[in-house]
Order: structure tokens, then sequence, then C-alpha cells
């Protein structure tokens, strides 16, 4: 176990620059694929499908931002132990 700790402290901080990125750039590239194949006029047979994609990915961001904050309002990492006293008088 303290080896995936130690692994996930690691990666940690690549992780929180490239997910959300990855992420921004998926969206983009699928909007602007449906877009240039017309999936996004209302008389589009995908149309509907464009909407319940548009909406479980909105269900999906409330979620993790929910589920963030939550996290970060009470798992804080505990206050540093002072330091110890001198041996000597």
């Amino acid at each position: 176990m303290p080896a995936r700790a130690k692994l996930a402290t690691r990666l940690m901080p690549a992780m929180m620059l490239i997910m959300p990125t990855l992420a921004v750039t998926t969206l983009v590239a699928g909007w602007q694929l449906a877009g240039r194949y017309g999936y996004l006029d209302g008389g589009s047979v995908h149309h509907s499908w464009i909407v319940a994609s548009r909406i479980v990915v909105a269900i999906m961001a409330t979620a993790a931002r929910l589920r963030r904050g939550h996290s970060c309002r009470f798992h804080r990492s505990p206050s540093p132990d002072p330091l110890p006293e001198a041996p000597f008088p």
C-alpha cells in the first residue's frame, strides 16, 4: 500500500494539469465535429442524442464540482506537529 500512495503522490500534480486539459480538448473537438457534420441542427436525426449528451455532461460536471468541494472541505491535512522541546536546559 505505501508504494501506491507514493506513486499517487508523485503523479497527482501532473494529473491535475493533464486531465482537465484533456477533458476540455475532447469536448471542444466533439462540438466542432458535431457542428461540421450538421448534428447540432434542430432537424438532424442525431439532435436528440446531442441534447442527451449535454445533459449527461452537465450532471457529471455538477456532481464533480459538488464532490470536489466536499472533499476539500472535510479532508484537509492536519496541522503540523509543534517542534519538540530541546533536550538541554
